[in-house]
């Protein structure tokens, strides 16, 4: 559970927030990209939603974070959104919502109703798992798998 006293100092004033054991994994960033950004080596929150999709998108992000690094100050129900997962990459390819920060929040898809895609595992040192940008598309800068984009961009590469 994120903790508001460890807040980092990019997040901007409201509800919700990044806190410092955020690890850069890029996932909540996948997930509500009008909310979330990307500083130096943490993600944070460059603005605070601004309407109901915004909202559940932060909701799915908050509960996909694989280090329970996003926060919110709200009165929202977050087990709401639970039944919104897998949530469409761009059908027939879905995001599960499960992220492990053992595998820097290896993406874990669905195609169709029955195979899963996960990415290989990233190199680590020192026990800290490695930045995935080498698993990033070039164009839309999601997550790809076997050298296919997984983003929910269609303007890929």
């Amino acid at each position: 559970m994120a903790n508001h006293q460890k807040r980092v100092p990019e997040n901007v004033p409201g509800d919700f927030f990044v806190d410092s054991t955020c690890i850069d994994c890029d996932a909540c960033r996948q997930i509500a990209p009008k909310v979330f950004g990307q500083a130096v080596q943490t993600s944070f929150v460059h603005s605070q939603p601004s309407n109901a999709d915004d909202r559940r998108s932060a909701l799915h992000a908050l509960l996909s974070c694989p280090t329970g690094s996003i926060g919110s100050l709200g009165s929202d129900d977050v087990k709401s959104v639970m039944p919104d997962f897998p949530l469409p990459i761009e059908p027939p390819v879905y995001f599960c919502g499960y992220t492990s920060p053992k595998s820097c929040s290896r993406a874990i898809t669905c195609i169709g109703t029955g195979m899963n895609i996960s990415l290989p595992p990233i190199e680590t040192t020192a026990g800290i798992p490695g930045h995935c940008r080498r698993n990033r598309c070039s164009g839309c800068r999601a997550i790809r798998s076997n050298g296919f984009c997984l983003g929910m961009a269609s303007k890929c590469s």
